[in-house]
């Protein structure tokens, strides 16, 4: 199977067959899979994150969309941790966590002005998050629940750098 965001539409494709999987949505921005639950994934659309839970079937996979957060601005990208719950990040400094085993969602980080563009965590403690006009943060927990892992917003915190004169490449084709 294979999954389509497109501009208002969820797809998935199965035997070469494509059928939506949730509609009238705004463009898909990201979508992660869990690693521990390879059928349970998040994606986002808008200011909205949805929960997709995949059944194998005889013809490839049937998909059940949920939506778990709807959020007052633009969600960019998302990342699901071990324990599935998810980071989102986004417009307006938007950082929420959705914690799936309360099924709740709060804030993490309020940089203002900042439009987070991408984020990614190698572990349930340590992450990195890109913003626009060369903005890295380096994010870090230093309370995590001692048996979900999840991450508590009251020990959450970050340091921001600026990326300065980015060379991306020369005239050789990079």
């Amino acid at each position: 199977s294979a999954f389509l965001g497109t501009t208002n539409k969820m797809l998935v494709m199965n035997n070469g067959v494509l059928s939506p999987i949730q509609t009238a949505l705004s463009a898909v921005t990201d979508i992660e899979f869990s690693k521990s639950e390879p059928l349970l994934g998040y994606y986002s659309a808008g200011t909205r994150a949805y929960k997709l839970t995949l059944t194998p079937t005889s013809s490839g996979y049937s998909a059940v969309s949920q939506s778990i957060s709807s959020l007052s601005n633009q969600i960019n990208c998302l990342h699901v941790f071990d324990n599935n719950s998810v980071i989102m990040a986004g417009a307006n400094s938007l950082m929420n966590y959705y914690n799936k085993s309360t099924t709740t969602n709060y804030p993490l980080l309020s940089s203002p002005g900042v439009i987070f563009r991408d984020i990614y965590f190698h572990d349930n403690k340590t992450g990195i998050a890109v913003g626009d006009a060369g903005k890295i943060f380096h994010l870090f927990s230093a309370v995590n629940d001692p048996i979900t892992h999840d991450i508590q917003a009251n020990g959450f915190s970050s340091v921001q750098e600026t990326a300065l004169d980015i060379v991306l490449g020369n005239n050789t084709g990079y």
